[in-house]
């Protein structure tokens, strides 16, 4: 699992339990996986649509939602 760094107030770099989202707002690393699994979902189904389930666009986003998910599980462990 990625380690996020933060800026402690003396400037230091320091591990962070936080991630941060499109928006630029602090949010859960969970949350934040969570957004990027959502949007990948998405985009895996309108490739299905747009090109079939079987096309190779889709089957390169399909294994990187396969990624997200289990970096998703990773971290519910």
């Amino acid at each position: 699992m990625m380690t996020n760094i933060g800026i402690d107030n003396d400037g230091s770099e320091q591990p962070t339990d936080t991630a941060y989202s499109m928006g630029g707002s602090i949010v859960d690393k969970d949350t934040a996986i969570q957004e990027k699994i959502e949007l990948k979902r998405a985009e895996l189904h309108r490739a299905s649509i747009r090109y079939g389930l079987q096309s190779e666009e889709a089957l390169k986003i399909s294994q990187e939602l396969d990624v997200l998910l289990n970096e998703f599980n990773k971290s519910k462990k």
